[in-house]
């Protein structure tokens, strides 16, 4: 997988735990992206601090969509990817260039929502299917438009007040 892709991946998965947390739309009840976040993690994580942020907002959002989807092997979600996916996630967002271009879109919830935007291409759709929602195989994790769909799907959700699982299975 490209680093290109990987990045797109990286900024969906940070956007989409970002809108989720606590003080944007609340479906998880985590705060690791409040503004208050960083003070209380840079005494223990000093040169890793946004990593822990990452990381347990990831969490909190898995945690949450597993209850949704469910946990197997052949079933995935945008906070539960394969391993080898999760290791290169885990390096993007552990790189402090890659870290600034991450944190960037979270300054706000509209910039957020935007960022939801423009990483779900062409169109997003104000109609969300809620619950959860198959958007697509395994063999497809590679293909940007599966990116894109998972994009929309939350998109239309958060701008909508639904909540959404998106989820990929097993082809």
């Amino acid at each position: 997988m490209t680093k290109t892709h990987l990045l797109l991946i990286a900024q969906l998965r940070t956007t989409v735990a970002y809108l989720g947390e606590r003080a944007q739309h609340h479906w998880w009840p985590s705060a690791f992206f409040d503004p208050t976040g960083p003070a209380f993690l840079q005494p223990v994580f000093s040169r890793t601090a946004f990593l822990a942020q990452y990381h347990g907002a990831q969490q909190a959002a898995g945690l949450v969509h597993d209850e949704y989807i469910g946990v197997g092997s052949a079933v995935f979600h945008l906070f539960r990817l394969p391993e080898s996916l999760e290791q290169e996630l885990h390096q993007i967002a552990g790189d402090p260039e890659q870290a600034e271009r991450l944190k960037i879109n979270l300054i706000s919830p509209d910039r957020a929502l935007q960022t939801l935007l423009d990483l779900a291409g062409e169109s997003a759709d104000a109609k969300p299917e809620t619950g959860p929602v198959r958007i697509g195989s395994t063999d497809q994790l590679t293909q940007r438009t599966l990116w894109q769909k998972i994009a929309r799907c939350y998109y239309a959700a958060f701008i909508q007040g639904a909540r959404s699982y998106p989820y990929i299975a097993a082809a």
